[in-house]
């Protein structure tokens, strides 16, 4: 064998061997995880989608919820107070009818929020009043309406017997 030849039969194997090393180099896998492109309806009515390496849905975002009252007089016959109240969320008004008396937030008082509820407004009067109250019920945010009564001395005080006074609509 000459030279050349020896040469060249070397440079074949040292190609063969490098191929067959790099070859058996474990393969790296792309990092990003894809998740699947579908969406969750919020409360408020918003979507959000799945993200992270488990693909969980997004947290829902927090909505704004905000109550104003109008104080729209006094009953001519009986002097009762009455206010109009209006609750917002995320800028979308919505009125949630009269009551006796003055009305408050639930943050801005000494009242505490009952189980389940977001936000409430309390509309108080010579011992009672209304609770107005935003629940999540069926994945939908509504306004529902309780009962307050401060009791007496042989009857405990009332705080409840909710009903659904409207759907909040996105």
């Amino acid at each position: 064998m000459t030279k050349i030849g020896l040469l060249a039969t070397i440079g074949v194997g040292v190609v063969v061997i490098g191929a067959g090393l790099l070859f058996l180099q474990p393969q790296t896998k792309p990092q990003g995880v894809a998740c699947t492109m579908e969406a969750k309806i919020c409360p408020d009515g918003s979507a959000v989608g799945r993200s992270g390496p488990q693909c969980e849905f997004t947290a829902c975002p927090t909505p704004t919820m905000t109550w104003s009252f109008v104080d729209v007089g006094e009953d001519t016959l009986q002097g009762i107070p009455h206010t109009q109240v209006i609750f917002a969320m995320n800028d979308k008004k919505y009125s949630a009818g009269t009551y006796e008396g003055n009305c408050t937030d639930i943050k801005n008082s000494s009242w505490q929020l009952v189980a389940g509820e977001q936000a409430g407004a309390i509309c108080w009067w010579a011992g009672g009043g209304t609770e107005l109250g935003v629940f999540e019920e069926g994945g939908q945010l509504v306004i529902k309406k309780g009962l307050l009564d401060e009791g007496g001395a042989e009857t405990p005080g009332i705080r409840g017997n909710f009903e659904t006074l409207l759907k909040l609509v996105p």
